[in-house]
């Protein structure tokens, strides 16, 4: 059983320990240990621990500096009311105490417990989300070891604890930032980075990178928020997905591009880290071939013939590689234009509409059975057969994006 009743005796020597001086917080390499002795006894506690990366909260007036008898290492931060209130530890960034932090090695003494079982830790990440909790184990004064990487620790009891707990050297290291990175594993279009099919899932890897050397932060453990915004009601505002030692993967499946964007920017948050990127959006599309002059052509006009002209430019003199979408206003738009079955990619540009005129199917998502014409010196280019024998003929999916 603890005895408190040396309060007294303690607070005498706790003055002659003031008169003395306080000690300061003890830094070792990365590691901040905080003792509670650094301020006179009674002085609540909130923010005064923030330059170490530390912020105080808990019930009532919030926790205070108190001597406890029954504590070698007196005195100790208690919670309001005495010894029964809870505490909450929130870990911020030292040099901007306004914004969150990461911190790992997380320990601390707690106690005099004399019930086991009656008082819980919980910890949770950076965003309030929960990922573990522990209650004593034993009598006496116990230290408490939190795994990983976490933002905020609270402590209260759970059940009978007859005279009550407080903490003292509470140890921690606040974690370098990370940059929250993200890429597509296994990317379907080879030689074009982060790159992927409109309609078709792909898996998502989403990682936190140690600023100082650019390597996975595999001390970094928590959820992270995935956004794809987009103006034309293709967003992905996806459930936080949780990485594991620095990393974790989640499927997706993106359909259009605002305008004629080459791809997707994104955006990856959680609390202090965060990230951005961009992935390229390829179309499968089917399309026919143009000819320069169709078969059995006799002379302009000839309605599908880019020698007598096209819808953005002509008479074209000789043949010429560009591709016709299915819309007014891209002309001249770059694109890049790919015959996954040859692995083939040629950049060009936009010089004709059809065979329709009204479909951005690049903004919807949804991709007609002919989306367009590549014409015959590009298809020859690309390795797609075309060719006027027996009869007209020439047609191919490609993949194509923006440029």
């Amino acid at each position: 059983m603890k005895h408190r009743g040396w309060w007294l005796l303690l607070f005498i020597l706790a003055l002659g320990a003031l008169a003395l001086g306080i000690r300061t917080i003890r830094v070792s390499s990365a590691t901040t240990t905080i003792t509670f002795d650094e301020f006179p006894i009674g002085t609540v506690i909130g923010a005064q621990y923030s330059a170490k990366g530390v912020i105080f909260s808990g019930s009532g007036n919030g926790p205070f500096i108190t001597s406890d008898a029954a504590n070698p290492t007196s005195p100790v931060l208690s919670g309001d009311p005495l010894f029964f209130g809870s505490i909450i530890a929130s870990f911020v960034t030292p040099s901007d105490p306004a914004k969150p932090a990461t911190a790992k090695n997380v320990s601390f003494d707690a106690g005099y417990f004399d019930i086991v079982g009656s008082t819980t830790v919980t910890w949770s990440d950076i965003n309030g989300n929960v990922l573990g909790s522990q209650a004593n184990t034993h009598t006496g004064i116990e230290r408490f070891n939190i795994p990983g990487s976490i933002g905020v620790f609270s402590i209260a009891i759970t059940s009978n604890e007859p005279a009550g707990y407080a903490i003292d050297n509470l140890s921690f290291e606040i974690a370098l930032s990370s940059t929250l990175r993200g890429s597509v594993l296994a990317a379907p279009v080879s030689g074009d980075g982060d790159a992927i099919v409109s309609g078709r899932s792909f898996t998502f890897l989403v990682e936190a990178i140690n600023s100082a050397t650019g390597t996975r932060d595999t001390s970094f453990s928590g959820l992270v928020s995935i956004d794809f915004p987009s103006a034309n009601n293709d967003s992905v505002s996806q459930s936080p997905v949780m990485l594991t030692q620095g990393a974790g993967t989640v499927d997706l499946v993106l359909k259009s591009v605002d305008d004629t964007s080459s791809g997707r920017d994104f955006k990856l948050s959680s609390g202090a880290s965060s990230g951005s990127g961009h992935l390229n959006v390829w179309f499968p599309a089917p399309m026919d071939v143009e000819r320069w002059k169709n078969c059995n052509f006799s002379g302009c006009p000839n309605l599908g013939s880019y020698f007598c002209a096209s819808a953005c430019a002509g008479p074209f003199k000789q043949q010429a590689e560009f591709i016709a979408l299915p819309a007014t206003g891209v002309c001249r738009a770059s694109v890049l234009v790919r015959n996954p079955a040859k692995g083939v990619s040629r950049q060009t540009t936009v010089e004709d509409v059809g065979p329709t005129l009204k479909n951005r199917y690049w903004n919807t998502g949804s991709i007609p059975s002919r989306a367009g014409c590549i014409t015959d010196q590009l298809a020859d280019s690309l390795g797609v057969k075309n060719g006027c024998s027996p009869g007209p003929f020439g047609h191919a999916t490609v993949l194509w994006r923006f440029n």
